[in-house]
């Protein structure tokens, strides 16, 4: 049995790469470790993908050092490497916000 013209493909999950073909499983929970496929061969891969869709959902893709944000139907693309600390709140710092309002 030829596994290419079943729709083989690789997984790759926690950095290990395992051969996945018809029939298989695989199951990764939310909070799991970051995993993705990749379909070496020249036949097309089919697969069924199912989960719950959150409002706003985070990935992160180690590999390609990104970070994807989903919020409704919106996705935005980061790089990891840009990532900087948040910091203090104003408030925390012990600084006064300016009074921008009307009122004294």
């Amino acid at each position: 049995m030829d596994l290419h013209r079943l729709g083989a493909c690789h997984s790759w999950d926690d950095g290990e790469e395992y051969e996945v073909a018809t029939g298989d499983f695989m199951g990764f929970p939310t909070s799991g470790v970051a995993h993705h496929l990749r379909n070496p061969y020249d036949e097309d891969l089919i697969y069924l993908v199912g989960g719950e869709i959150n409002e706003v959902e985070v990935a992160d893709f180690p590999r390609l050092g990104k970070r994807m944000i989903r919020s409704g139907q919106g996705v935005e693309i980061y790089d990891t490497s840009d990532a900087r600390s948040f910091g203090p709140l104003e408030e925390e710092t012990g600084t006064k916000k300016a009074n921008t309002s009307d009122t004294p």
